[in-house]
């Protein structure tokens, strides 16, 4: 997709950008963002509405995707990771361009967290990765690791080096990872101070400790009181406050959101 024969490139981040998860879809009901590549374009076309419309001046409006599992995120692959679907491909790099043309910065996640496939296994994907790399890479303004990659992970350490094959596999681009706050993963790790979180996550995508269908019952303070706390642990990381409440059309979710821009944090979902 080209217009007068000059091709979009990645979108640049501000200190600040808005990258929303949940929106509120054209039939009033609730959509995520993680099967972007699935909607149709119409579907397309009314979340970048949507985060445009909700979107503040100063805030780069961004949006995060999936790319696995493949039935979740456009069937780029078929199946994930010796086939890729040329077609299907295609479809996903048109996706991205539009993002662009309307100024949206583009995050793509790699894995999600509770179906195959796994990010700890990456490096038996790093072909494959490659591959995607060439195509995208130059329209992307980060690269997400995975949904909630503290449920899989037994250490720190673990992420750092699956950041670190994923930084090498998209050409250098900034890499972070979604995390829950408190969330507990294998042998004993826990998401919860500086000492475990990835010291080479370029990003953090937060999750609040709580499921975000419970997000209408924390209300506001809730949400101000952790977003100190995890501030206050995390000092100087670049930190998006993704995943609060999946009721995206109250107004306490809109309550929350204003809360957490007040704070001014380097993202606002």
């Amino acid at each position: 997709m080209e217009a007068f024969g000059i091709e979009p490139s990645a979108v640049k981040l501000s200190d600040r950008m808005f990258a929303p998860l949940f929106y509120v879809t054209q039939t009033g009901g609730t959509a995520a963002t993680w099967d972007y590549l699935n909607k149709s374009a119409d579907d397309q076309r009314h979340c970048r509405e949507t985060i445009l419309n909700l979107c503040h001046g100063g805030e780069t409006p961004a949006i995060v995707f999936l790319l696995t599992p493949p039935y979740e995120a456009g069937n780029i692959f078929t199946p994930f990771p010796n086939v890729i679907n040329p077609a299907n491909l295609d479809k996903a790099v048109d996706a991205i361009l539009e993002c662009l043309w309307d100024g949206i910065a583009v995050i793509p996640c790699l894995y999600t967290d509770d179906k195959m496939p796994w990010w700890y296994e990456i490096e038996k994907h790093t072909e494959t990765w490659n591959c995607i790399s060439d195509r995208i890479s130059g329209y992307c303004s980060g690269i997400c690791l995975s949904i909630e990659s503290n449920e899989q992970t037994t250490g720190v350490g673990m992420l750092q080096h699956k950041i670190m094959q994923a930084k090498v596999c998209f050409d250098g681009l900034p890499v972070g990872t979604h995390l829950c706050w408190k969330g507990a993963g294998k042998s004993g790790y826990r998401w919860q101070d500086t000492a475990s979180t990835p010291s080479n996550a370029d990003f953090i995508l937060v999750e609040f400790s709580w499921h975000p269908k419970d997000g209408d019952k924390k209300g506001v303070s809730a949400v101000q009181s952790e977003m100190l706390m995890i501030q206050a642990a995390l000092p100087g990381r670049k930190l998006l406050f993704h995943e609060y409440n999946m009721n995206p059309g109250g107004e306490i979710m809109g309550a929350q959101r204003e809360l957490l821009r007040s704070y001014k944090p380097w993202g606002v979902g």
